[in-house]
């Protein structure tokens, strides 16, 4: 069935009609998309936010109150999960960052909390992991500014590049650690 506008569309969703959600959702879903895209920069999390709006728009249709237009509505609730997206991954980035800042003191751990222990040894692995993976050189010269504590001229002098590429391996490594954590805490 075809509705001839948002309105129609919308008072037969309220009716549970699934033919008027299945011409609302063709209707918007590219425009919706390409939107929180655009916000987000990723089309994996962009899908899971329209959808999460859909799945809302569908399970409220019988309460749902729409002041002015069905369009604004859907971008009103797309740019308000694109919020929320953003602030969680800062939360995450920070949470990242810190252990990164604090990594020569790393693990940090509650030695009561099994759960802490648990989480801590798996951040523990996924470093080693990413260290394991690095090349050698850039593999050596985060070791001797992490576990050696030595500053970037030392380890200049000791290996024989110049400070500036001490610093180019430090900064790659963090830049890998930081990836491969920012992964493990996306899953949390």
């Amino acid at each position: 069935m075809t509705y001839s506008d948002d309105t129609a569309a919308m008072k037969a969703l309220k009716n549970s009609d699934k033919k008027a959600f299945k011409w609302i959702y063709e209707k918007y879903i590219r425009l919706l998309r390409a939107y929180v895209a655009i916000r987000v920069g990723d089309i994996e999390t962009s899908e899971d936010i329209v959808h999460d709006v859909f799945e809302k728009l569908w399970k409220e249709r019988e309460t749902i109150r729409i002041t002015y237009s069905l369009s604004a509505f859907l971008h009103a609730c797309v740019r308000n999960k694109c919020g929320d997206n953003i602030d969680h991954n800062k939360v995450k980035i920070e949470h990242a960052q810190s252990i990164l800042d604090n990594i020569e003191t790393f693990p940090i751990l509650d030695n009561d909390d099994p759960l802490s222990i648990l989480k801590a040894k798996e951040t523990e692995r996924r470093i080693n992991d990413v260290i394991d993976n690095l090349s050698e050189q850039c593999r050596d010269v985060f070791l001797m500014w992490w576990k050696e504590g030595l500053k970037y001229g030392e380890i200049a002098t000791k290996i024989g590049i110049s400070t500036e590429a001490v610093g180019v391996q430090i900064n790659r490594a963090r830049n890998k650690l930081r990836k491969s954590l920012l992964g493990s805490f996306k899953n949390s």
